[in-house]
């Protein structure tokens, strides 16, 4: 990876610089170094810490894994894999293809919160560990992984003051010093002092130096007196004491200030804050509408919301985590106090319902939204929430409607595509079709092109694909009500791209036609583009590039005319591609910038197999960048490919790019030239250096040239180029006649006087031109004169074009040479004319034409 990824704090760091250093220092040492300890001793900020100080130790980068809101243990692996950015599995088990794509890079991974799914984290670190010579893990947990090569640091309280301690040592007391940066952050102006020392320490020692024990009171400050604090906290541990809950004194302490916190607030406060547990993240309107729907909520409305929601973020109980963003989130330990508390009120099944049908509601809502544009705001609200959907696909799955957690993952397969969530999708799509046996044909039909439709990309196993697809085939064929819909096209389409990958191309043609028939009956945008594509991409393997054209331009107007980006991305990259071929290189950058930009826009940064990835795009800008003699935009572009192609692993793309630099690098060596028409003028570059010239025929002869280096060209051809129309034959009289003579003549004389003006003021360059241009005209001369002095007659259109276009391509490079010395001095050593023109550089030239 080629940054580190750790969460930004919005408070101090106080009071573990022993603990930090010992776990730097244990971190070369070992695979595995855990830090252990109970329920919020601060175990996670410890390791953020080490993990921040660490980062310059590893190259490849620090990637952090909270498993806090992970509630299947089956997820782990997934959850690793998408913070790695593991592109796709191969159709490998998870630990092979982390494996695969972590091979000799020196990272650390951060996992946070493993203690409820030490059965998936601990076999996965030891694989990965025994099988990574490179690979770092720091865990945090409330037990050792108890994995080979493990360190473990067991995370003590705070140091809190002794009942004899002196006003000095009470302050200097990590858990004093705890307690007073919070309340300060809470009230401004809040000192420790005569008055409320005793009653800090006190505090500080009955939470037992626990660090979110010490926070949750210090953010009463304000509201209580530390004195009343003190009081308040002797009366709930005498009540905790010895309870259902007893066991380590900590975890006791712990729970005892959490039920505290909760026994201070109201009775809505504390409603709201037991059934928004059920959240993994949330905003104001989805905790309004499930804390209602949960069951009388007191008046849960977005305004009772926002005002019970800011009353429980000033009591440390909810963590406002952007103040951009209006949302927010539980720590786990105030989750796992306020979950309880819903299971013994009885409500917790009324919530996670409500729950699950909100996010069923929105997943479907944003699975629709992503097909008709504005995907980008869609895909970072899908993210925001992917835990609860998890959340919601679980409970519809284990519940009495697994139809209906079927129908969610088939909306949400377009966000797993796109943001290399593929294998889990997979898991929920799959295990959506055995909970759904009963489900109607359509859905199941859905379902398993979906499913396909991941496979493919992630594993690259087309002939499975292929099974599934023909099985959702025949399911929507089967049925009346579904042959013929939008789904039948899709998988049609689809089914068409596994033909062409096993190279029936014939089948393929028919297979995605038909698809795109269907497709074309219906209002789907998305669809048609989808289609579009198919059937172009068959064209195109087929070798009819025109029609595939045809396909990819339509698929680009209709993705414009409703801002559907994503598509849009896929059109503009196999127009480019095709204007590649072609060797439109101007067009081709275009379109290849295009598609770059909507990439990076959406985060698409790899589509599995197919469309391409982000690094890929860098690098087909740099090369139709080259092609078009941009050598800075080039070298640019691939520099920025090579360390993402690295970190990705693409090999193909990395060899690419450094291809494009080494090329952009010889040529930098070069001359760089541009000569193109705008409008009645002409642009002339080079060295860069810019001029304009009138429009005269011999420019465009010119051009044409230039666009054929080292390739001889009729002159026929060029004069045709330079006005368009054919040569006539026959006697086209005197080669030169008299008129034209007797000015050659003159001008030799001129050139002659000019020769000796060079010569007498030590002007070379004056003087090389001017005998340049005289060697010219007594060439022409010579070939216009046969034996005895006779006229010479153009008898024919070549010799016609011969004379035209010698005179017509010098007369161009004398204009540019007046404006433009240098690059008139490359031409007339370089330009050949005669009844065949050619341009040979003399020296290394990029033409933009």
């Amino acid at each position: 990876m080629s940054a580190s990824i750790i969460p930004n704090s919005r408070t101090s760091f106080l009071g573990r610089d022993a603990e930090v250093a010992a776990v730097l220092a244990d971190l070369p040492r070992g695979p595995v170094t855990s830090i252990v300890g109970a329920g919020g001793v601060g175990k996670t900020r410890t390791a953020h810490e080490a993990a921040r100080l660490a980062a310059t130790g590893f190259p490849d980068g620090v990637v952090v894994v909270s498993l806090g809101t992970i509630r299947q243990s089956q997820l782990v692996a997934g959850a690793v894999a998408s913070a790695l950015a593991l592109p796709s599995t191969g159709g490998a088990p998870y630990d092979d293809a982390l494996v695969a794509w972590l091979n000799d890079r020196r990272i650390l991974l951060v996992l946070d919160n493993c203690e409820h799914v030490l059965d998936a984290v601990a076999p996965l670190v030891d694989v990965l560990t025994q099988r990574l010579e490179h690979l770092r893990v720091l865990a945090t947990s409330r037990e050792p992984l108890e994995v080979p090569g493990e360190t473990v640091h067991r995370l003590s309280p705070l140091r809190s003051p002794a009942l004899d301690a002196s006003a000095e040592e009470v302050a200097a007391s990590d858990a004093v010093r705890l307690f007073v940066d919070r309340a300060r952050a809470r009230t401004r102006g809040f000192t420790l002092h005569d008055e409320n020392r005793d009653a800090v320490a006190e505090i500080c020692r009955r939470l037992d130096g626990l660090p979110l024990a010490i926070e949750l009171a210090a953010a009463r400050v304000g509201a209580l007196a530390p004195d009343a604090i003190a009081r308040r906290l002797d009366d709930r541990f005498r009540l905790l004491v010895g309870g259902p809950h007893a066991g380590d004194a900590r975890h006791r302490t712990l729970r005892a200030v959490v039920a505290w916190s909760d026994a201070l607030l109201d009775q809505q406060e504390r409603r709201v804050l037991r059934r928004i547990s059920v959240f993994s993240g949330f905003d104001l309107t989805a905790a309004a509408v499930v804390t209602s729907h949960a069951g009388p909520a007191g008046g849960t409305d977005d305004g009772a919301i926002v005002h019970t929601v800011g009353r429980l973020v000033e009591k440390s109980l909810i963590v406002h985590g952007n103040a951009d963003v209006d949302r927010y989130s539980l720590l786990e330990t105030i989750r796992g106090y306020a979950s309880e508390q819903l299971e013994e009120t009885g409500e917790a099944e009324a919530t996670r319902d409500a729950h699950a049908a909100w996010f069923e509601a929105f997943g479907t809502e944003a699975g629709a939204a992503l097909m008709g544009g504005d995907e980008r705001t869609w895909l970072h609200r899908l993210a925001d929430d992917h835990d609860n959907l998890r959340a919601a696909l679980r409970h519809l799955l284990a519940g009495a409607a697994p139809e209906r957690a079927l129908q969610l993952a088939t909306a949400l397969s377009l966000f797993w595509w796109t943001h290399g969530h593929r294998r889990e999708g997979i898991g929920w799509l799959r295990a959506g079709l055995d909970a759904a046996p009963l489900a109607s044909t359509e859905l199941r039909a859905a379902g398993l092109f979906h499913l396909a439709f991941l496979w493919a990309h992630d594993t690259d196993d087309w002939a499975h694909a292929a099974v599934l697809l023909d099985e959702a085939i025949t399911l929507a064929e089967s049925d009346p009500d579904v042959v013929g819909s939008p789904i039948h096209g899709y998988a049609l389409c689809f089914r068409g791209q596994a033909a062409n990958n096993a190279g029936e191309h014939a089948r393929a043609l028919d297979l995605t036609t038909r698809g795109l028939a269907i497709v074309r009956s219906f209002p789907d945008p998305w669809g048609a583009g989808f289609a579009l594509w198919n059937v172009g991409h068959t064209h195109v393997l087929l070798g009819d590039l025109e029609a595939g054209e045809a396909c990819f331009v339509e698929m680009a107007e209709v993705q414009r005319a409703h801002g559907i980006g994503l598509v849009l991305m896929i059109a503009c990259q196999s127009l480019a591609e095709l204007a590649e071929r072609r060797g439109d290189a101007t067009s081709a950058r275009a379109l290849h910038e295009e598609a770059l930009a909507l990439r990076r826009g959406l985060g698409a940064a790899r589509l599995g197999y197919v469309h391409g990835s982000l690094p890929g795009g860098l690098v087909a800008v740099a090369r139709a960048a080259l092609a078009e003699g941009d050598l800075a935009a080039a070298a640019a572009s691939a520099a920025e490919a090579v360390p993402l192609a690295v970190e990705r692993r693409e090999e193909a793309t990395l060899a690419e790019a450094r291809a494009v630099l080494a090329a952009a690098e010889r040529a930098s060596a070069t001359h760089v030239g541009a000569l193109w028409p705008r409008g009645a003028v002409w642009v002339v570059e080079w060295d860069g250096e810019s001029v304009l010239l009138p429009d005269v025929k011999g420019l465009g002869q010119l051009r044409e040239l230039l666009s054929r280096p080292g390739k001889p060209v009729a002159a026929a051809e060029l004069a045709s180029s330079g006005d368009g129309g054919a040569r006539p034959g026959g006697d086209a009289g005197p080669m030169l006649d008299e008129t034209a003579r007797r000015a050659y003549r003159q001008r030799l004389v001129e050139i002659e006087q000019e020769i000796e003006e060079a010569q007498r003021f030590h002007d070379p360059e004056r003087a090389a031109a001017a005998e340049r241009e005289r060697t010219a005209l007594v060439a022409e001369l010579r070939r216009a004169t046969g034996l005895g002095g006779r006229e010479r007659r153009a008898g024919s259109g070549a010799e016609r074009a011969r004379i035209n276009v010698t005179r017509t391509l010098r007369e161009a490079i004398a204009r540019i040479t007046a404006e433009c010395p240098s690059l008139g001095a490359h031409l007339d050593r370089s330009v050949r004319t005669g009844t065949s023109c050619q341009y040979t550089p003399h020296e290394p030239a990029v033409w933009r034409l």
